[in-house]
């Protein structure tokens, strides 16, 4: 992080105490970089500090993803498991309520190996 002077300095002041207003209504070109020198370095400054929450929280967000695109691996393998019923021509007139039953057990039961 730089020191106040050094981004004063940065910004174009000199030390003859630069008028900070050009006047009343107008500031300074070099006051308005020396903020925007400000902004960033605090910008930084949170930056560096949160930096192992950040990472962890990247790291936790890549596990709950990882976790959802097992989920919906596993379901869409109960389903495909549930073909060779769906294929039999007995069952394909069985109402809507028949298949949500049938796919909810096929799911619970790859649940439970």
């Amino acid at each position: 992080m730089k020191t106040i002077i050094e981004m004063a300095r940065e910004a174009g002041f000199n030390t003859n105490h630069e008028m900070i207003w050009i006047n009343k209504w107008e500031v300074s070109p070099y006051m308005q970089r020396f903020a925007e020198l400000v902004r960033a370095d605090e910008r930084e400054r949170i930056k560096e500090a949160n930096a192992p929450e950040i990472e962890k929280i990247n790291a936790h967000i890549k596990s709950l993803e990882k976790a959802v695109s097992d989920e919906r691996e596993r379901l869409l393998q109960a389903v495909e498991e549930m073909r060779p019923v769906q294929d039999n021509p007995l069952l394909q007139n069985k109402p809507p309520e028949f298949w949500i039953r049938s796919f909810k057990q096929a799911i619970e039961a790859r649940g439970n190996t």
